[in-house]
């Protein structure tokens, strides 16, 4: 794919975008082009060129960029040729007439964002002047496009009107040569200086302010002398300034600019505290507090780092109010987690919660039971073989039974749980001892009565 290139390079000095439900239409550039492609073909589409505009160009510190793939060699409208321009005047109007007729078929539309759409497409259209109509051998296309200028305020500029007249350039401009959508023998806009200060005469920093002016607006945040600039708003004109508040609903002021850098002071009804205290809880998915674990608050160029205590939180000091910090909580063996929070006067608990993986203990608690149940099986076992002898063995009777129990199994009692039958077992014994040696006696009476 080709890159594009730059078709024109201008400060929006005194140029200002034209707005559609609270938005400008440029910013919707890509769906107007999408739509005049799919519907009227690459020509329309490439009528509108690609606007690259940051905040820095709206504030007037940076150029704005409109970029095209689609021409050779431009020039600007006021310095083609009566021929070029007859040319041009006629493609021109075949464009803008296709377009009109799209952006009123898409305005009667049942869809509400079609419908949007056909009203901003109606406005994309507008440009401060002629020299931001840029043609080459070919083909047209318009930057700028989407503003208009307050050199035409009274008189607003129309590309149908230029159009008709066929109008010729500029007598005191060289050919060839850029011309500028602004005037430049007057200033129409200035700088204003906002001061920011709480009823104790006290800076307020880090304080998002923004400024709303004619259909436009900026915006910045507060130094640390509670100070902001917006280097280009018109005068004179009437200045909304509404300050965001990370803690409470917004303070509005408005105020006249009718000089050059003038600066307004704005005091707050309330005590504004420079630095606060904030608190952090870091808990599992059970909102069970986790301990030690290692957090890092960062802002600007500052770093602070802390370790959870044994319900999972953690303080810290000396916060500027207003300041956005980003806390990253450093868990298990993953990426850090980063959350971004803004400090505000009141000091509030964070509570984050951190996906920690649950450990699994079933397979251990199998190992443990096979294990628990070898051993119970390998002592059952050593008790099985481990038994008193000499009961077991026929015709082998102890000599003394006392002695028996006492010296030669001593482990029987120990290993029977029922004392009972280890008292029938011996009861047993001695009638078996008693039996035979009343045998034993009865054998060697004869013998004694005849010799």
């Amino acid at each position: 794919m080709e890159e594009p290139s730059i078709i024109y390079k201008a400060h929006l000095t005194g140029i200002r975008p034209v707005l559609c439900h609270e938005q400008p239409v440029y910013m919707r550039h890509l769906q107007i082009r999408e739509i005049l492609r799919e519907r009227l073909g690459e020509e329309h589409a490439e009528l509108l060129t690609v606007p690259v505009i940051t905040r820095e160009s709206l504030n007037g510190d940076q150029e704005a960029l409109w970029l095209s793939t689609y021409l050779r060699d431009p020039k600007p409208y006021p310095s083609l040729s009566d021929e070029e321009r007859g040319r041009v005047n006629e493609q021109l109007a075949q464009l803008l007439g296709d377009i009109e007729v799209l952006s009123e078929e898409l305005r009667k539309s049942e869809d509400e964002e079609l419908s949007r759409i056909g009203e901003i497409m109606a406005r994309a259209v507008l440009v401060p002047g002629p020299d931001c109509v840029y043609a080459d051998a070919e083909n047209i296309s318009l930057v700028c496009w989407g503003f208009t200028s307050d050199k035409v305020r009274e008189t607003e500029f129309s590309l149908s009107e230029m159009i008709r007249s066929r109008l010729a350039p500029d007598e005191n401009s060289e050919e060839g040569e850029d011309t500028v959508c602004t005037p430049k023998n007057e200033p129409l806009s200035t700088k204003i200086r906002i001061k920011v200060a709480d009823k104790e005469n006290r800076p307020a920093a880090n304080l998002r302010v923004t400024a709303s002016y004619q259909e436009a607006s900026a915006e910045s945040d507060t130094d640390q002398d509670g100070r902001v600039n917006f280097p280009k708003v018109p005068i004179p004109s009437h200045v909304n300034i509404r300050i965001a508040f990370p803690d409470r609903e917004p303070f509005e002021k408005n105020i006249i600019c009718e000089k050059e850098d003038e600066e307004h002071l704005i005091d707050l009804p309330f005590t504004f505290r420079q630095k606060a205290l904030m608190r952090f809880q870091i808990v599992d998915s059970e909102s069970r507090g986790l301990k030690k674990i290692p957090l890092c608050l960062e802002w600007k160029r500052n770093q602070l780092e802390d370790i959870t205590d044994a319900e999972g939180r953690s303080e810290f000091t000396d916060i500027p109010v207003g300041e956005k910090v980003t806390l990253h909580v450093k868990h298990s063996k993953k990426e850090p987690l980063a959350k971004n929070f803004r400090c505000c006067q009141k000091e509030e608990l964070h509570q984050i919660v951190v996906d920690i993986p649950k450990k699994d203990y079933k397979i251990l608690w199998i190992f443990l039971c096979v294990f628990a149940l070898s051993g119970l099986g390998i002592l059952a076992w050593q008790l099985t073989k481990s038994g008193p002898s000499s009961p077991e063995q026929p015709g082998v009777i102890p000599s003394d039974p006392s002695k028996t129990v006492a010296g030669e199994s001593p482990s029987l009692e120990k290993k029977c749980r029922c004392n009972e039958e280890i008292e029938a077992l011996w009861q047993e014994i001695r009638r078996l001892r008693k039996e035979m040696e009343a045998r034993t006696v009865h054998q060697e009476l004869p013998e004694r009565m005849y010799p």
